[in-house]
């Protein structure tokens, strides 16, 4: 705990004392209690002040509020003129967009791309450790969200005074609220609009993660009508395992948003969002909020946020509200009936009656006091919203004939009047309904059984979320993967739901496939396509989403023909789903061509290579990481072609644009790094390729940790490049980590093994220990000619190898047909001035030499 923490710890506990006291005797109490200590006195009078008088602090989060009661030292926010023009990282400010309770945003410009970002830096007072830290959640949990409604965040750093920033997407949009109000929607366009922000929120729970303070100035619309989520930075990744965001008093929400649980400190779940959203969709809907907590006392809002229950929907449009929302000059300002109905092109009476019932119940359900009696989750509640809009019977209400009879008139009211005028309107509207009821009762089961699948999904995540926070884990660390090995055994549950257990399935293998555990992966994602192929369509997109986790994942564990067939078939489906330009086409292509070349295919690699690239500009729009990563690999096809200048230049390209767009913690840098590495060493310029192999090895150990599969690579890479740039002997410890993580974690015959292998080989040949050398590239020699997917090129280097190895141990007869043959495939299939096909013949000379010595030395 900081200074800071105990100081708020102290205040706190002192202010609620107080409240407690009569306020003839909260003087003598406070002196007694504060002491000396005249910081903790001044900050509970401060308290005290605020409690008893109406605060204009209430839209602002909590962290904010304490922040400007605490006698701490911070700094002033920065002046936006002063800013403007300033340089932080690779970003110059243009303007200042903003403030908040977290800092200060700005529009900025990246100096070496045409890149426009929205730039946070965190305020003076919150730059403390913690605060950093809370940005680094934010960086590591968005880096995940690859949403078209959610803003991305591209990078993050630390300026020389210490100060964290974060570089976002930059929307150029306006709150939910406003757009809808200055546009005069009628209730079901903002109902619409309101389904595009159930949907990324839906999407960002099924990846494990919580925004917590949604509200109309996090979600913007752009001129397009596009909705667009922004700041997860007090966003909780599930399974966080900092116990101070969830023990500190100052817990980050904004209180007109908040669920009671976060008001009360308990774990925050994605029944949380759900309430969140419910706010949101009443304001959208009556124009106030269901709660009008302005002048209230920090106890009231809590009594009000946890007991009161809030207004219906349909009644609140009949009210005026008073200092519900504030004018942009910040001062309360009373909304009429009138005024709000007019923005929704209604009178207050039709608006009333629009919002009553269907919309009452929806909006009830969401702001529900109780997290288990809210909708399961933001999907659930969006597809409710969707019915109302259809017409169909909704989810949240009770299953009465008579509203299954209102429901269908109301669907087909032209065909019912009309056949009413021609037999009767009693005979005809009974006989119908009778012969709706049956399929009402279908669409009402359809209906529980969405329900009871998004129950069960959001109770399995918010279980791994509750077993995860410290109060559960007794104060242990939890990490990540400590949650997805409790997740594995949880999915048996799921017996019932086998779609539901299909797509966690999905989820908990990719997470799986990214630390590098892919035997843990390869089940969980084989039954997941099982699964959706035997209660799917063909044509499916889960069927298609499905092959592609499996393919990946195969494809990093080594199994490339198994990779391909599973990585094709997706590629097909997303090619009759969607159109050229899609972004699932373009990963799909992007993947294909990524183990084409692994299986040395390259000509046909370069091909999808160039195909992908073709579509990144409709599919992303702007650069993108996925643009980035198909520069990467286009790059790298062309190093293996030997097309050295082409692929630098690729390459360099695809470093900063990968910098640019997904900052330094992601793995996708460093691996982009270390190829353009690879390819400077190959052109013999050994400085930089040096320095940047060491980046990718310090990147990839701070992102993915010590024992990752990667990590591997990138330290193999580098002993490489250390032993072509002739400091050999530098070479051997990065090789030996290298092949002792990849013992660990790939398969014993792994074609990434028996490279580090050959590569250790080598080294220990040149430093004269080629006795410690030979089993280590027999079993490179043995790995390869076993593989049938290996080219005759590879296994002919991994043979030449071990030819020098026997070449130095004087056993000649034994050398000879692996260096001769080595050579004359190498000449075969490269050109002549290719490395490889150099150090071949050298072997070669070296043989005849050192054998017509030995023979003349027996003279």
């Amino acid at each position: 705990m900081t200074g800071d923490d105990a100081v708020w710890d102290r205040v706190r506990a002192v202010f609620d004392a107080a409240l407690d006291q009569a306020t003839a005797e909260r003087g003598a109490f406070l002196d007694e209690a504060c002491g000396s200590d005249a910081a903790v006195r001044l900050a509970v009078d401060r308290l005290l002040a605020a409690d008893a008088a109406p605060s204009p602090l209430l839209d602002a989060p909590v962290l904010a509020l304490a922040g400007s009661l605490l006698p701490l030292e911070s700094a002033a926010p920065p002046d936006a003129r002063a800013a403007a023009g300033r340089v932080i990282g690779p970003y110059r400010i243009e303007r200042e967009l903003g403030r908040g309770g977290m800092g200060v945003v700005y529009l900025a410009e990246r100096t070496d791309v045409p890149l426009r970002v929205a730039l946070k830096m965190v305020r003076g007072d919150l730059a403390a450790p913690e605060h950093a830290a809370r940005f680094a959640v934010e960086q590591r949990v968005l880096a995940r969200l690859a949403h078209p409604n959610i803003a991305r965040l591209l990078d993050a750093g630390i300026v020389d005074d210490g100060t964290p920033y974060v570089a976002m997407e930059y929307v150029d949009g306006v709150p939910i609220d406003r757009y809808c109000d200055a546009r005069r929607l009628t209730i079901d366009e903002r109902l619409g609009l309101f389904r595009g922000v159930c949907d990324a929120v839906a999407y960002a729970h099924r990846n494990l993660v919580v925004h917590r303070d949604l509200k109309p100035s996090n979600v913007l619309v752009t001129a397009d009508g596009t909705v667009k989520l922004l700041d997860f930075g007090i966003a909780k990744l599930l399974g966080d395992d900092d116990p101070r965001h969830t023990r500190t008093s100052a817990r980050p929400m904004t209180p007109e948003y908040a669920a009671p649980e976060q008001v009360r400190g308990d774990p925050i779940t994605t029944a949380t969002d759900v309430y969140a959203l419910g706010v949101l969709l009443y304001e959208l809907l009556a124009g106030r909020r269901p709660y009008r907590l302005t002048g209230r006392s920090l106890a009231d809002i809590e009594r009000v946020v946890l007991a009161s229950p809030p207004q219906r929907l349909s009644a609140a449009a009949r009210v005026a509200d008073r200092g519900a929302a504030g004018g942009s000059d910040g001062v309360p300002e009373q909304r009429l009936p009138a005024d709000a109905a007019a923005a929704r092109r209604l009178s207050p009476e039709r608006l009333a009656r629009r919002l009553a019932g269907d919309l009452d119940t929806i909006v009830g359900m969401a702001l529900d006091k109780s997290p288990e009696r809210r909708y399961p989750s933001a999907e659930q509640l969006g597809a409710d919203i969707g019915r109302h809009l259809a017409g169909h019977p909704v989810s949240a209400r009770p299953d009465e004939w008579a509203y299954r009879a209102r429901k269908f008139v109301r669907r087909y009211r032209v065909a019912v009047s009309g056949t009413v005028a021609l037999v009767g309107a009693a005979s005809v509207a009974g006989g119908i309904v009778l012969r709706e009821q049956a399929a009402t009762a279908r669409e009402r089961d359809r209906a529980w059984h969405e329900a009871q699948k998004a129950q069960r999904a959001s109770a399995f995540l918010r279980e791994l979320l509750v077993a995860g926070t410290p109060r559960v884990a007794q104060g242990g660390t939890v990490t990540a993967r400590d949650l997805l090995d409790q997740s594995v055994p949880r999915l048996a549950s799921l017996g019932g739901e086998p779609d539901l257990q299909a797509s966690l399935g999905v989820t908990i293998g990719r997470a799986y496939d990214e630390l590098g555990e892919y035997d843990r992966a390869r089940p969980l994602l084989e039954q997941a396509v099982a699964t959706f192929r035997r209660l799917r369509p063909a044509d499916h997109v889960d069927v298609a989403s499905a092959q592609f986790a499996l393919g990946v994942m195969l494809h990093h564990r080594g199994d490339l023909r198994d990779a391909e067939g599973a990585l094709r078939a997706s590629l097909a489906t997303r090619q009759r789903l969607f159109p050229a330009g899609d972004s699932t086409v373009v990963q799909s292509t992007r993947e294909l061509a990524f183990l084409l070349r692994a299986n040395g295919r390259t000509l046909e690699s370069e091909r999808l290579y160039r195909e992908a690239l073709a579509m990144a500009p409709t599919a992303y729009g702007h650069p993108d990481a996925g643009w980035a990563s198909t520069l990467n690999g286009l790059g790298v096809t062309l190093l293996e072609e030997g097309r050295y200048a082409e692929a630098e230049a690729t390459l360099r390209n695809a470093v900063a644009m990968t910098r640019a767009v997904v900052g330094d913690r992601s793995p996708d840098l460093y691996t982009a790094v270390s190829n353009l590495a690879r390819v400077l060493a190959r052109e013999g310029q050994f400085a930089e390729a040096v320095v940047l192999s060491r980046e990718a090895v310090d990147g990839s150990r701070r992102v993915l940790g010590g024992s990752h599969p990667v990590t591997a690579t990138m330290l193999a890479r580098m002993g490489r490049i250390l032993r072509e740039s002739g400091d050999v002997r530098s070479a051997e410890a990065p090789l030996r980590e290298a092949l002792a993580i990849e013992r660990r974690t790939l398969s014993a015959r792994h074609a990434r093994t028996a490279e580090t292998l050959l590569e250790l080989g080598t080294v220990l040949t040149a430093t004269q220990r080629a006795a410690a050398a030979e089993p280590l590239l027999r079993e490179a020699v043995s790995i390869r000619e076993g593989d049938a997917r290996q080219s005759a090129t590879s296994i002919a280097l991994a043979r030449g190898a071990l030819g020098a190895c026997l070449t130095t141990l004087g056993r000649y007869a034994e050398a000879e047909p692996l260096v001769l043959g080595s050579y004359q495939t190498l000449r075969r299939v490269r050109a002549t001035t290719d490395p490889e096909v150099h150090i071949a013949h050298d072997r070669v000379v070296r043989l005849e030499t050192v054998r017509h010595q030995r023979v003349a030395e027996r003279r």
